[in-house]
C-alpha cells in the first residue's frame, strides 16, 4: 500500500493492516468456509514471511483440520470413501463444476505443502498422512486458466509404518496412479502395480513443486528422523539401504521429468529468461533435498563405526553441486523475475545451500556462499519494501536467515574447527544442540549386533561457549 495513495504515513498503514489482520484471522477461524480456508493462508503466509513462525504454526494446524472437516483431502468421487456406513458431515456444497473442483484441489494442495514445510523445518509431525490424503494432483494452470476439464493422477502418499527403515520402498505407493490408492491396497492390489500408462501431461509446474516438496518431506520424515544405532551392524547396513532408495528416486525425479519442466526457465526463446515460480521453488527444494539427503553421508556422525563403507566424498560433492546449483538458480530468479517477493520456502531452500556450502570449514567459503547470502538480503528488501528506514536491514525471515548465515561465517572465520549443527534451522543459537540427525539410540534387544557402552551426545558437531539470540521480528499459483 503506497502510503501517497492512502493519504496515511507509514506508521498509519502498519497499524491498519494489524488490526485488519487481526479482525480477518479472528473471523476466518470462527468459521468453516472455502473463503475462511483462503483468508487464513493469506495470514499464514505473511506471518512466515515476516519470521512470526511462532504465529503461523497454530494456524497451520488449525488449517489441516479445517480441511478435514471439509472434506477437502478426499475426491468428492473417492472410492475410499464409497464403502462407508457412516458418511461425514458435508459442510460445504458438492459441486460438479470443474472449474470450482479445480479451484478445491489446488486449495487443499497449498495447505498441504505448508504442513509439509513446517514438519522440515521444525522437525514435528506431518499432520496430513497417508490415512487423510486420497487426492489428484492439480492440473497445469493452462487448462485451470481456460477451464478446459482435464483428468491427473492421483498422488502416493507414504505409509509411516510401511517406510519404516528395515523395510524395502517397494512396498509404498507409487507416485502417481488412476485410482485411490488406497482404495486398490484395500482390494488387496500391490501399491507398485498399476498396469497401463498412467498420463500425467496435464500435471503443471504447481503439481511438480508438490511432488518436490513431499520428497523433501519424506527425505526428513523417513531418514533423518529415523532413529539409528550405529553400533548395530544390521542396523546400518538397513539405514544406508534406505539412503540409496531415497536418492535413486530423488535421481529418477529429475531425470523422468518432462523436456518443457526440466529447466526453471520455460521460455521457447532460449534468449528470453522466463522463469515460473512454482517450477523454479520445486527445482530448488528438489536440490533441498538432495542436500539433506547426502549431508550425514558426507559429514557422519563420530559414533559411526565402518561396519559398512560410506561414499563420502561422493556425497560431499553432491551436496556442494547442488548448493552451487541453486544458487544460480536463486540468483537467476531475483534477476528476472517480476515477481516482487518472494515466499519462506524459497528463502528456506537458499537457506540451507548456504549452509552446505559453509559446513566444511576448511577454508574460505566458496563465492556462491556470498552470492547466497546476499540474494537472502535481497528478498528480505523486496519483502519489506516500505519500509521507512532505508538504512536499515529490513528483519523477517529472509533477514533472519541471512543475519544467522553472517554469525556462522564470522564463527567459523575465528574458530577452525568450528562445527555447527547442520540440522537446526531455527537460527536462534551458533552452539549446536544435544542432538544429530540421524538419532543414535539403542536397537532393540531382539535385534542382532552390539550394543555400545557409551552413546556419544552429538556426533559431527562441536559445542561453543558463546549464544546468539534470535534477531526480533518488527512487529503464485498459475502453473
Amino acid at each position: 500500500m503506497e502510503p501517497s495513495i492512502l493519504f496515511m504515513d507509514h506508521d498509519q498503514i502498519q497499524r491498519q493492516s494489524n488490526v485488519s489482520r487481526i479482525i480477518v484471522e479472528t473471523h476466518a477461524i470462527r468459521s468453516v468456509s472455502i473463503e475462511s480456508l483462503q483468508a487464513l493462508i493469506f495470514i499464514v503466509f505473511d506471518y512466515l514471511n515476516d519470521g512470526k513462525n511462532h504465529r503461523a504454526w497454530p494456524l497451520i494446524g488449525s488449517l489441516t483440520r479445517t480441511i478435514t472437516y471439509l472434506q477437502l483431502t478426499s475426491e468428492p468421487s473417492s472410492a475410499s470413501q464409497s464403502s462407508l456406513l457412516m458418511r461425514p458431515v458435508r459442510l460445504i456444497q458438492p459441486s460438479n463444476d470443474w472449474t470450482e473442483l479445480e479451484e478445491r484441489r489446488r486449495l487443499f494442495w497449498i495447505i498441504f505443502m505448508l504442513d509439509r514445510f513446517c514438519s522440515v523445518t521444525t522437525g514435528w509431525d506431518t499432520s496430513l498422512t497417508s490415512d487423510d490424503v486420497h487426492r489428484r494432483l492439480p492440473a497445469d494452470g493452462g487448462y485451470f486458466t481456460r477451464e478446459e476439464p482435464v483428468i491427473t493422477p492421483f498422488f502416493g502418499i507414504w505409509n509411516k509404518a510401511v517406510a519404516r527403515i528395515g523395510r524395502s520402498l517397494a512396498n509404498v505407493p507409487a507416485p502417481y496412479s488412476e485410482e485411490d490408492p488406497t482404495f486398490e491396497q484395500l482390494q488387496g492390489a500391490s501399491p507398485n502395480s498399476a498396469n497401463g500408462f498412467i498420463d500425467a501431461s496435464k500435471l503443471g509446474a504447481f503439481a511438480y513443486c508438490v511432488e518436490a516438496t513431499e520428497s523433501l518431506s519424506q527425505v526428513t520424515t523417513f531418514f533423518l528422523q529415523q532413529r539409528i544405532n550405529a553400533q548395530d551392524k544390521e542396523h546400518a547396513v538397513s539405514w544406508l539401504t534406505r539412503f540409496k532408495e531415497l536418492d535413486l528416486r530423488l535421481v529418477q525425479w529429475k531425470l523422468f521429468l518432462p523436456h518443457r519442466w526440466k529447466d526453471s526457465n520455460i521460455s521457447e526463446d532460449r534468449t528470453v529468461v522466463n522463469m515460473d515460480p512454482n517450477l523454479t521453488l520445486a527445482h530448488i527444494t528438489h536440490n533441498t533435498s538432495m542436500i539433506l539427503l547426502h549431508h550425514p553421508i558426507a559429514f557422519p556422525a563420530k559414533s559411526w563405526n565402518d561396519y559398512v563403507a560410506l561414499p563420502k566424498e561422493c556425497s560431499a560433492q553432491t551436496c556442494e553441486l547442488a548448493a552451487i546449483e541453486t544458487s544460480n538458480i536463486v540468483s537467476k530468479f531475483l534477476t528476472y523475475s517480476p515477481i516482487p517477493f518472494v515466499n519462506v520456502q524459497f528463502a528456506f531452500c537458499a537457506f540451507v545451500a548456504a549452509k552446505a556450502l559453509l559446513f566444511d570449514n576448511r577454508g574460505p567459503p566458496r563465492p556462491e556462499f556470498g552470492r547466497l547470502v546476499r540474494d537472502l538480503w535481497e528478498m528480505s528488501k523486496r519483502w519489506d519494501q516500505n519500509m521507512n528506514d532505508t538504512n536499515s536491514r529490513p528483519v523477517n525471515q529472509a533477514g533472519i536467515y541471512a543475519q544467522h548465515l553472517e554469525r556462522l561465517q564470522d564463527a567459523c572465520s575465528q574458530d577452525p574447527q568450528y562445527q555447527f549443527d547442520f540440522y537446526d534451522h531455527t537460527c536462534q543459537s551458533l552452539e549446536p544442540q544435544q542432538y544429530v540427525s540421524p538419532l543414535n539410540v539403542m536397537t532393540p534387544l531382539l535385534r542382532s549386533g552390539s550394543f555400545a557402552q557409551e552413546q556419544p551426545t552429538r556426533g559431527h558437531v562441536r559445542r561453543q561457549s558463546r549464544l546468539v539470540k534470535h534477531p526480533r521480528s518488527t512487529m503464485h499459483n498459475n502453473k
